[in-house]
């Protein structure tokens, strides 16, 4: 089980609610993921350990799922049931299921299975007795088979296999006997079959009334994240997929090239909870809450799932027929023998011409990039009446220029009344978006270019790795081989030195920074309230620390979720603070 925080109570009952859900799909390793998280030391839920003992049983680990249900008949927790599955786990450990029908062990299992079957309810006290005789059992039966053995014969047999029958139907009766030994080894055999005599003498107690039968554990709650989450992945769990890979983006699948946090979990690999262990599982539900409409909230549940499960058994929503017409247009507004070779992967950029997509400008980029920016609109949201995009004489910050695609798509919007500051600083960018601005002169006029990354202080000093779009920022040099230093610039800073007089719209797509950079923009976003479009794909973390953090602010923000590919990267928060 992987290490992290302890579960909250509440935590706890919503992952067993899950976990039974997950039990109820036949989603064995991801039921077993959600119940081992829900364990807590401090307060044991009810029946938590018996549906542990479902999944480790159905997964061929009988010997835990045995442990499990241990814990709880001593827990005073158990049922009959509870009792008789935990006797069927003993008998299944492997030293136990290669013993020979006449041994001691499996007579006394089988007697004690008959018995607790045949007397329907039974109080916890009594199956805690019998299960401390099945352990001893399970620790001593080498020496209690070889006492058997040792005893003069069949009768003798049969007496200790009574008093066994006796003791688990009527525990509160003596255990009086008389066993004949065979001569020469009666010492041996005396002592260990007193010792196992001693457990069947445990001291009686009243016999205790009112048991409750195993309950089935709650459902969650209807129209919760965890409801939904766990309905998702019951179904999907059903499908596999062959034709849900992005390769228009990605290429041919490759398992050792396509990062899970890409793609999901390769396809042969057994995974676990479908939430990241990371994030706090209330505060997940509450941002599933919070989100304004329904396709945003099928938004988060599905892109859990797949973090979950994978391209072969989740479907995202975006994969239809429109997705690779999209790219396939965009790809089809490249000017013959116009490439711009990049530092990236070895990449060309093909000059395109955005006129047939009514914007009268040029510019280097990609297909696939200009798909999800112009086709799809990716930073407006456009569902249901809801519409949130920039529009004309707006002010926009586009943090995370890169080569200037959302640059130039912002500067249509905005107009010649409007203005464009452009944060990039990774300098084969930088030669890029300069490129493309000065295409598209006087048109580009209201963009500026700033050369920091944005940041929650400024001045402050961070090492840069080139990676093109994907490239990232640390405090740390050691954290990867980097290509060079920067200095940061908070966008409250950045509005006071430019003299900006209002900011209406902010994107971010700034390779997990984003906490970072709003945390340095908190008087700009409580004096202008801007409409925000910030990606969250970057760590899993974030769908849960910026929503939060907006939520902190007091301005009752409408939160919307997209998303524009068939994989994990480019999942958009919008956020529209009151009044807007």
């Amino acid at each position: 089980m992987s290490t992290s925080i302890p579960a909250t109570p509440s935590q706890a009952t919503r992952l067993l609610q899950a976990g039974v859900l997950l039990l109820e799909a036949e989603a064995w390793d991801l039921a077993l993921a959600a119940l081992d998280r829900a364990t807590s030391p401090d307060a044991p839920l009810p029946h938590l350990e018996y549906a542990r003992a479902t999944a480790l049983a159905r997964l061929g680990r009988p010997a835990e799922a045995a442990d499990a249900l241990l814990k709880e008949i001593r827990a005073g927790q158990a049922h009959a049931d509870s009792f008789r599955f935990f006797l069927a786990m003993a008998a299944a450990i492997p030293v136990f299921a290669q013993l020979p029908p006449e041994a001691l062990t499996r007579r006394v299992l089988a007697a004690l299975d008959s018995a607790v079957g045949e007397s329907g309810a039974m109080d916890p006290v009594h199956l805690a007795r019998l299960a401390e005789l099945v352990v001893f059992l399970l620790n001593d039966h080498g020496r209690l088979e070889n006492a058997f053995a040792a005893l003069a014969d069949d009768e003798a047999r049969a007496s200790l296999l009574l008093i066994v029958d006796t003791h688990a139907r009527h525990p509160e009766q003596s255990c009086a006997f008389s066993l004949t030994m065979a001569p020469g080894q009666e010492h041996e055999a005396a002592r260990s079959l007193a010792a196992f005599l001693d457990v069947l003498g445990l001291a009686s107690r009243p016999t205790m009334t009112g048991l409750r039968s195993l309950p089935v554990a709650p459902g969650p709650v209807p129209g919760s994240f965890v409801d939904a989450l766990a309905r998702e992945i019951a179904h999907d769990q059903t499908v596999w997929l062959e034709d849900n890979f992005d390769e228009l983006h990605l290429g041919a699948y490759v398992a050792d090239r396509h990062r899970e946090d890409l793609v999901g979990p390769r396809p042969t690999d057994q995974h676990a909870l479908p939430i990241d262990l990371a994030l706090r599982y209330d505060d997940l539900e509450d941002f599933y809450a919070r989100l304004a409409d329904e396709p945003s909230r099928q938004w988060l549940v599905k892109l859990f799932a797949y973090r979950a499960l994978g391209f072969r058994r989740v479907r995202l929503p975006r994969n239809t027929p429109a997705y690779a017409q999209g790219i396939a247009l965009a790809s089809s507004w490249a000017q013959p023998g116009t490439a711009l070779p990049i530092r990236f992967e070895g990449l060309s950029l093909p000059l395109m011409d955005l006129a047939p997509a009514g914007i009268p400008m040029r510019l280097h980029a990609s297909g696939a990039g200009l798909a999800c920016v112009v086709v799809q609109r990716q930073y407006e949201y456009n569902q249901d009446g809801v519409h949130v995009a920039a529009a004309e004489g707006d002010v926009v910050i586009d943090a995370g220029a890169c080569w200037g695609d959302t640059t130039l798509y912002f500067a249509d919007r905005v107009g010649s009344r409007g203005r464009v500051l452009a944060a990039e600083f990774i300098p084969s960018n930088l030669e890029i978006l300069r490129k493309n601005v000065a295409l598209n002169r006087p048109a580009t006029d209201m963009i500026d270019i700033i050369e920091h990354p944005l940041w929650r202080t400024s001045g402050k000093r961070l090492w840069y790795v080139d990676w093109g779009p994907g490239s990232r920022v640390a405090d740390d040099p050691a954290r990867f081989r980097a290509d060079g230093e920067c200095t940061t610039l908070s966008i409250d800073d950045l509005v006071r030195e430019r003299g900006v007089a209002k900011v209406d719209f902010i994107k971010m797509d700034i390779e997990g920074a984003e906490c970072d950079a709003l945390a340095g923009a908190r008087e700009v976003l409580q004096r202008y309230r801007p409409k925000l479009a910030i990606s969250l794909y970057h760590r899993p973390s974030d769908f849960v620390t910026i929503p939060r953090y907006l939520d902190s602010l007091g301005m009752n923000y409408r939160f919307y979720l997209d998303h524009h590919t068939l994989y994990l990267n480019e999942s958009v928060l919008f956020a529209v603070p009151e009044g807007r």
